[in-house]
């Protein structure tokens, strides 16, 4: 059935993914060598270590970054030691007894940063002053470093050595378009240290940015609007909203990442926003399993769910929708009488990517994340329309900000 909302849905959808895809070309080949070329020369050095630096959903690209530079270069007896960002609680810590502002810098003071070490900063505005101040501290100490940025590239940008900017006036698109840009740098380097002919990449690059292509394609309007419709209503009613990936990995990085975006972007200068009661997974969340999937295939997941009732959604993200762990977690969801959508790369979903490439899962994954947000805000608005869903999402930072001065 096509609705009012299907439309303007699917005409944001097209936007959405045509300004990623842009955004992805704009940066050629021959612009990301020397990012490529970082990498790999961090990679051999003995006793190397490469920092990745982000707040907030640039934290959630720095986990995908880390999980596929150990993925790319296990078993190939390169030494890739990552330091991802900084431990919560940690960070809260020193952001209370000290300055949330130098937390990145104080790390590279207290662990010795040298010149045989590489630092990436991640920020989709390019002013989170924790991460300028990083890139200060990296040029007076002659650390390597190489920065990623949104819209015009901000602070950073101008003091950065390596800059690389996603040129789009949207949050959540620059972060879409930094986090492939990154899986493709990897490739990059590990073909560098394998010195392969350059072609080889190209021909890479080339087939992954069509298979981002087509799993864009195949993202349903329809389905996009009854899963935003259903979570919209969870918020409104009070009933819980789960987004686990029993496969972990980059399934699990989308996941936690679009349970930020539905808690903080999805009520984006809606008046009075309703609670939000969002479970995530793999971390951050409240469940006891840490750890005891030995005992049967999916049970963390499922003991998640042990808290659900009748009403509420699950959002399955998935690489295969037909691993063991995965289709326990389905099943016990369905016995509990949950709403269920399944995003998967391949396999049966109700949004199926049909790719065998993890990382293009878990990027068009939270592509999808970042929609179906920005998608539930406009309906908690009350004025869902292509122009209300293609009007700029701010950064979170400066939703803060915003609070904070109320206060």
């Amino acid at each position: 059935m096509v609705t009012d909302m299907y439309h303007p849905i699917a005409m944001f959808k097209g936007y959405y993914a045509q300004q990623v895809l842009t955004g992805l070309e704009a940066i050629t080949l021959e612009a990301l060598t020397p990012a490529a070329n970082a990498i790999a020369h961090a990679v051999v050095q003995p006793r190397n270590m490469i920092y990745i630096f982000g707040n907030g959903g640039s934290y959630a690209i720095g986990k995908h970054f880390a999980l596929s530079l150990k993925e790319r270069f296990r078993g190939t007896k390169k030494s890739v030691r990552i330091r991802h960002g900084i431990d919560m609680l940690e960070s809260q810590a020193h952001a209370v007894g000290s300055d949330y502002n130098s937390i990145f810098s104080e790390i590279l003071e207290e662990e010795q940063a040298t010149a045989e070490d590489l630092v990436v900063l991640l920020s989709g505005s390019g002013d989170s002053d924790n991460v300028v101040n990083a890139a200060t501290y990296c040029i007076e100490h002659c650390i390597p470093h190489v920065s990623f940025s949104g819209f015009d590239g901000g602070k950073i940008a101008k003091i950065s050595r390596m800059p690389y900017i996603a040129q789009i006036h949207d949050q959540q698109m620059c972060e879409d378009v930094i986090q492939a840009l990154l899986h493709q740098v990897v490739e990059q380097a590990f073909q560098v240290c394998q010195n392969s002919n350059p072609a080889k990449f190209k021909e890479y690059r080339t087939t992954y940015l069509k298979q981002i292509e087509q799993a864009l394609t195949r993202i349903s309007p329809a389905c996009l609007e009854n899963i935003s419709r259903d979570i919209k209503n969870a918020f409104v009613t009070g009933h819980n909203v789960f987004l686990i990936a029993p496969e972990g990995d980059g399934p699990g990085i989308s996941a936690e990442h679009t349970a930020h975006n539905l808690n903080w972007d999805a009520v984006y200068q809606v008046e009075n926003p309703p609670k939000r009661y969002i479970f995530s997974t793999p971390t951050h969340c409240d469940y006891s399993g840490i750890g005891n999937d030995r005992i049967a295939d999916g049970i963390v997941s499922m003991q998640q769910l042990e808290k659900a009732r009748r009403g509420d959604v699950l959002l399955l993200f998935a690489y295969d929708s037909n691993s063991m762990c995965v289709k326990n977690t389905r099943k016990y969801a369905k016995d509990k009488g949950l709403t269920i959508y399944t995003l998967c790369g391949k396999g049966q979903g109700e949004i199926c990517y049909r790719t065998n490439d993890p990382l293009v899962s878990a990027d068009v994954m939270q592509m999808t994340g970042h929609m179906i947000g920005r998608i539930v805000r406009n309906m908690l608005k009350g004025s869902l329309d292509y122009d209300c869903l293609i009007t700029e999402d701010l950064a979170q930072r400066r939703l803060i900000a915003e609070r904070i001065e109320g206060l």
